[in-house]
């Protein structure tokens, strides 16, 4: 299981409270941020956003003197990654603090590191080529799903699925460690399934890259 603890980077300074909020603004351009950790010793106070640094009338008030401009938003050490995920796109964040039961700070997770680790944890990396189903939501059986696919001497190596709003369809993509697959989608076909997309090796780096792309846009809003 991937939790914090095992993302967490310190390649993001932290503030302390009498640092200023000019000081917050330089870290943020330096580091591609728009979050910086604030701490005192190592205890975790929050993070200071952007927009409230450039609120801030005088950039040179410190921290201290603006308690409102610290959010108390973070992660602890032992939580999921999709926890992580599910947080730093509930308040678009670029990184979010991760901390002990004690509220020590420990570091920080940036949405690169995210990607990057998420992409090992999905098989991103690995050999393969990728097929896309689209399929109504009542009809969805992974397990009738695998049987097809390892009937074809193929494993499935991840799997994730897209709902759409307001509708009963849904998209299936899975990470398949063969790179022909016209076997597996004639299969598909013969049991009604509609594949809507598939991605040859020759083809997955080009796909990868703009999906990789689109997610870094995403939590970077």
């Amino acid at each position: 299981m991937m939790t914090a603890s095992d993302i967490k980077t310190n390649i993001v300074p932290c503030l302390e409270p009498s640092d200023t909020f000019l000081k917050a603004l330089q870290i943020m351009e330096e580091y591609r941020v728009v979050q910086v950790p604030v701490v005192s010793g190592s205890r975790y106070l929050g993070l200071v956003m952007e927009d409230d640094a450039l609120a801030i009338e005088d950039l040179e008030d410190p921290i201290s003197a603006h308690e409102n401009a610290v959010h108390r938003i973070f992660v602890m050490m032992d939580q999921h990654v999709f926890d992580i995920i599910k947080l730093i796109s509930e308040f678009r964040l670029s990184l979010v603090a991760v901390t002990d039961e004690q509220q020590h700070y420990l570091g920080c997770i940036t949405t690169e590191s995210l990607v990057h680790q998420v992409a090992q944890f999905s098989s991103v990396r690995d050999p393969g080529s990728i097929i896309v189903l689209d399929l109504n939501q009542n009809d969805y059986s992974m397990s009738e799903v695998a049987r097809i696919v390892e009937g074809n001497d193929a494993k499935i190596l991840s799997s994730f699925v897209t709902s759409h709003a307001d509708s009963t369809r849904m998209e299936l993509t899975l990470k398949i460690n063969r790179s022909d697959l016209s076997g597996i989608i004639q299969t598909f076909n013969r049991f009604n399934y509609t594949v809507s997309a598939s991605y040859h090796e020759s083809k997955m780096d080009e796909l990868l890259h703009s999906r990789f792309e689109e997610l870094m846009k995403y939590l970077n809003m």
